[in-house]
């Protein structure tokens, strides 16, 4: 919509930084993968269960989040636009850390796309690309460049494959061990219960949908 529409302007007129990810490619099951790309605060709330992770998102309604990576970054990320294969996702904020003296402030914009791919047996590959616009305030190109993009590049690349790789890894859990991730999935207490619910019956389905396809 417009509104939309203007705040991705804004990143792409003010672009400071812009990376194309490694595309990832991975097993998962479709309904699965597609449902916790519309619902993040699923796989960040599994991370807090298991200890891996100092980040907080939290759903202020469908499409809007706070989000916070413990490591000096905050702010607000909303889905501009959602499609069976593509989302487009807006956030702004700031940061506060040991990289840069001064408070940071700045607006990036996601394009996220996927294709899925069903294989002879019934198994469904999924192939991700993510775009990335960067646009930060008040920071002079030289020392962004020099500072701050290796940085946010390496990082964001690592954040991605581990993240797909995670994904993959909870939808082959599904299929092996489906009691052990229902546990795990009980203990979610981040997310409201409609969120939860749909996360366990989704997990019971992988296991039933594979034998069906073999």
């Amino acid at each position: 919509d417009r509104d939309a529409r203007a705040k991705a302007s804004t990143v792409i007129k003010n672009l400071s930084i812009y990376r194309r990810l490694p595309v990832q490619t991975i097993d998962c099951d479709p309904e699965l993968y597609a449902f916790l790309m519309r619902n993040p605060e699923v796989v960040v709330n599994l991370w807090q269960v298991m200890g891996i992770t100092k980040m907080r998102l939290g759903r202020v309604d469908p499409a809007h989040y706070n989000v916070a990576d413990g490591e000096g970054t905050k702010g607000q990320m909303e889905y501009l636009f959602t499609s069976g294969n593509v989302n487009v996702i807006y956030s702004e904020g700031t940061y506060d850390g040991p990289l840069y003296p001064r408070t940071v402030r700045g607006k990036c914009l996601m394009l996220l796309r996927r294709d899925y791919r069903r294989g002879a047996t019934g198994r469904y590959t999924i192939v991700t690309q993510l775009d990335t616009f960067l646009a930060v305030d008040n920071l002079g190109v030289e020392v962004l460049a020099r500072t701050f993009q290796p940085l946010i590049g390496k990082a964001a690349d690592h954040n991605f494959t581990e993240t797909a790789n995670f994904v993959s890894n909870l939808s082959s859990t599904a299929e092996t061990n489906e009691g052990g991730l229902l546990r795990l999935g009980r203990k979610l207490s981040r997310i409201d219960a409609p969120t939860r619910e749909r996360f366990l019956e989704l997990v019971s389905a992988v296991p039933q949908k594979l034998a069906m396809a073999q």
